[in-house]
């Protein structure tokens, strides 16, 4: 990840759906790091206890028009997630393929 320009050096992390099932576990996770966190939700979601990154908390409706646009505004590229590939089975890949 690289910092975004103008900003304290620390890279901006934007959680959409934080207060979700995977949302909130990555919440927690990314608390943890020395980085600038912006949780989005449609319901308020709590911080972390202990949080070390600078956290922003911003509830909206993300199907509403240009949400998704002015929720992620101001992060790099690089400091966007994506899911792991998914296998023919529907479940991401978690262990190498085997061998032979």
């Amino acid at each position: 990840m690289t910092a975004r320009p103008g900003g304290d050096g620390r890279p901006l992390v934007v959680v959409l759906g934080a207060s979700g099932f995977i949302g909130s576990p990555l919440t927690r996770a990314l608390a943890g790091r020395p980085v600038r966190l912006r949780l989005v939700a449609r319901r308020a979601t709590p911080v972390p206890d202990g949080a070390l990154a600078e956290t922003e908390v911003r509830t909206t409706d993300l199907a509403a028009p240009g949400a998704i646009a002015e929720a992620v505004e101001g992060p790099t590229p690089s400091s966007t997630w994506s899911r792991p590939p998914r296998r023919a089975g529907g479940s991401p890949r978690t262990t190498p393929p085997p061998n032979g």
